[in-house]
């Protein structure tokens, strides 16, 4: 039987649901109402991802921040009392992230990939990783930022080397079974349950009172595990201040441009060597933040408008 997704589907047992085929865009297709599914089903979403699914769909839409925080909160605590996921601890964190550490105990939803998937030398994390094809490095900005407190264990997931005569830091959230072996194959991280800790804290700093009291309390979790003598009070618990600890903790996963983007931030750019030459800021209403609508799109639709500041052929 059809039924919608609701608050009460967070509440449940874990559901699963039935993977559709439907031509929506792919959140919609998962936000928007499904039929629910037995648990032995093989193409089955499992319900703490269509959970994270839709924590972050309010994050990013117009929905209420009060139901940001409920459903992320609602997400912490089922996974806490059936001990299906878990947050990587201290002393394990560098670990979590080797190729051997795949489907780890705080990821949700991960993309596999296998030396057939990625061929030869194509895999995401060769392409990046300093030992394969070295095309990728972090800011310097976010370097001396990690650099500047020893006793964050993510600081860790860095590794200084010489590029074009120059000291650069690459990160090895991606990486093969050591150090110095760049990955044939990895997996790329979609949904973890940090992320939600972290959603669950920005709605939290938003809303006050209450909410603002829990909200703390799991960004406390994120910054006490990367550092146990770090601590942010109530007075510093600000929005800055949680997007500051999501720039840490979700390095290289694809969050950044979007979490300055949504907050209505300016995006400022101060180069160094990652990046020569560059100083500029970009608002988030420039209109090259939203890329323009392909050209072949227009055969299907005529009628259709071409994203602001763009030509439509």
């Amino acid at each position: 039987m059809y039924r919608k997704w609701t608050k009460n589907d967070i509440e449940a047992s874990k559901a699963r649901f039935r993977r559709l085929y439907a031509q929506s865009p792919i959140e919609y297709r998962f936000l928007c109402g499904h039929d629910i599914q037995s648990e032995d089903d093989e193409d089955a979403l499992d319900y703490y991802m269509i959970g994270v699914w839709l924590v972050q769909h309010r994050k990013y839409s117009d929905w209420s921040k009060e139901k940001a925080f409920d459903l992320a909160d609602q997400l912490i605590k089922d996974a806490d009392t059936s001990g299906s996921y878990a947050l990587y601890p201290h002393e394990k964190y560098v670990a979590a992230w080797s190729v051997e550490a795949k489907f780890g105990s705080e990821s949700f939803f991960e993309i596999a990939n296998s030396v057939d998937d990625t061929p030869g030398r194509d895999s995401w994390g060769y392409l990046l990783n300093w030992y394969g094809y070295q095309k990728g490095f972090v800011t310097q900005k976010y370097a001396e930022q990690m650099l500047a407190d020893p006793g964050d264990v993510r600081g860790q997931l860095l590794e200084e080397n010489k590029y074009a005569g120059k000291t650069v830091w690459w990160l090895y959230k991606l990486r093969g079974t050591d150090l110095k072996t760049a990955p044939l194959e990895c997996n790329n991280v979609v949904l973890r349950l940090s992320e939600v800790y972290l959603i669950a804290a920005e709605a939290g700093c938003k809303l006050g009172g209450d909410a603002a009291v829990q909200g703390l309390g799991y960004l406390n979790e994120i910054v006490k595990r990367g550092n146990p003598d770090n601590e942010v009070t109530m007075a510093d618990y600000t929005l800055d201040r949680v997007l500051d600890e999501r720039s840490k903790e979700l390095v290289g996963e694809g969050h950044r441009f979007f979490d300055l983007l949504r907050n209505g931030k300016t995006i400022v750019r101060k180069g160094g060597y990652h990046l020569p030459s560059v100083d500029e800021e970009v608002d988030w209403d420039f209109y090259k933040c939203v890329l323009p609508i392909p050209e072949d799109q227009f055969i299907f639709s005529p009628e259709m408008e071409q994203n602001p500041g763009y030509p439509k052929n």
